[in-house]
């Protein structure tokens, strides 16, 4: 092996040791945190044509969607697929202190374990969620609701709970079934088409008699 072959497989070594995006497993996982364990889903290869599996990834940070003060966070259970990026520089400093102008203590750049998982990366062999190319749709367990043009919303449960001070709702409400626990109030009500604030009743009698059908 001459000088050039020799630096080319140096280089090649190194090349593959620099990771900047691949498939993993999540093996463990702290919601309290939003860290996990991931196995990397790919083996390296090298030069030689050695086959390396990579190790297991420690304290690897999962990416929910927040900003301002909002999030959305996912249940994250082992063995779900996400996609790990690798930083340009260590995460360590940063990861516990968090903050701006953080300097990493270590030189590494591109390392696996400066890993960053995103979820919702699937093999094609997984069947998508989806129902249409249209809707939005958010989906778990029994649930969904789905968000369609036009501005329709959707919303398919065996049970809904609502836990507020005030619930106020505008236009026309349709409903079947209705239940009330507690006492309903309102300016004006209509049960069977009728005004149940302003309504009379047909045939009244003094005494226990019973009433005719409403006016």
């Amino acid at each position: 092996m001459n000088t050039i072959e020799l630096l080319n497989v140096v280089l090649a070594n190194r090349i593959a040791d620099i990771h900047i995006c691949m498939p993993g497993i999540i093996i463990e996982y702290d919601y309290t945190k939003q860290r996990a364990k991931v196995q990397p889903s790919l083996n390296q290869k090298y030069n030689d044509d050695e086959i390396v599996e990579l190790p297991i990834i420690h304290n690897v940070p999962v990416i929910h969607p927040s900003s301002g003060g909002a999030s959305i966070t996912f249940p994250v259970n082992k063995g779900d697929s996400v996609s790990l990026h690798f930083s340009e520089r260590s995460l360590e400093e940063w990861l516990s202190v968090g903050g701006k102008n953080v300097t990493p203590d270590d030189p590494r750049q591109n390392n696996l374990t400066d890993a960053i998982a995103y979820i919702g990366l699937n093999p094609f062999s997984v069947t998508s969620p989806a129902e249409n190319n249209t809707d939005l749709l958010i989906k778990y367990g029994g649930s969904k609701i789905k968000l369609k043009p036009g501005g329709v919303v959707d919303i398919e449960s065996t049970t809904i709970n609502i836990n507020a001070t005030d619930v106020n709702l505008s236009g026309k409400l349709t409903a079947e079934n209705v239940e009330a626990t507690s006492e309903l109030k309102g300016t004006t009500g209509l049960i069977g088409g009728k005004d149940f604030a302003t309504h009379t009743h047909s045939g009244v009698t003094p005494g226990p008699g019973v009433s005719g059908p409403v006016n």
